[in-house]
């Protein structure tokens, strides 16, 4: 299996995808979601060779290592998108940037979320994000700069341990405290 088609992506009836579904096949490479998916079940592209996605505009979160040890590099995170899910990026060894809509209603990134992502370099959080949990970019070696947007009131502790060349980090002036 090397990609998954949908049909008519807007005439899809298809709102979810269970968890596991698509596990450690290998030789999967692209796959394009239907515009009606809503919800993603955890692991589901775990170690298959996922190198392309498109996320659909009414997902409403990032669900739990959605993309644990896939060969993504770049992903583009919709609109619809509320939350991004404890480890939904751990260990991820090739992913270098996550990019956000312009119309982000982004507002929670869980603990761990991007933890041991070795090539992430860049991120720029949209204003809608209220919340960035504990570990997030722990271990994130390669990091260089975060944008943390203007909305986020507290940091939790662990954020940037290990983060050894992070230069830049922009933080909002709500922020109020630093655990």
């Amino acid at each position: 299996l090397e990609s998954v088609e949908f049909g008519d992506l807007a005439q899809s009836s298809l709102t979810s995808i269970g968890n596991d579904t698509f596990k450690e096949n290998v030789n999967l490479e692209c796959i394009i979601l239907p515009d009606m998916l809503t919800k993603i079940g955890s692991m589901p592209f775990q170690l298959s060779g996922l190198t392309t996605i498109t996320l659909p505009s009414l997902l409403g979160e990032i669900s739990q290592d959605l993309f644990f040890k896939t060969l993504i590099q770049n992903l583009s995170i919709p609109d619809g998108v509320t939350r991004i899910a404890e480890k939904a990026f751990e260990c991820h060894q090739f992913l270098e940037s996550v990019t956000f809509s312009p119309n982000s209603s982004l507002q929670v990134v869980s603990e761990f979320a991007f933890h041991n992502s070795l090539e992430l370099k860049y991120i720029h959080f949209p204003d809608s994000v209220t919340e960035i949990g504990s570990n997030a970019f722990e271990y994130c070696s390669n990091l260089k700069s975060v944008n943390l947007g203007s909305e986020l009131v507290t940091l939790e502790e662990y954020l940037f341990a290990s983060c050894y060349n992070l230069s830049h980090v922009t933080i909002g002036d709500k922020v109020t405290t630093i655990r």
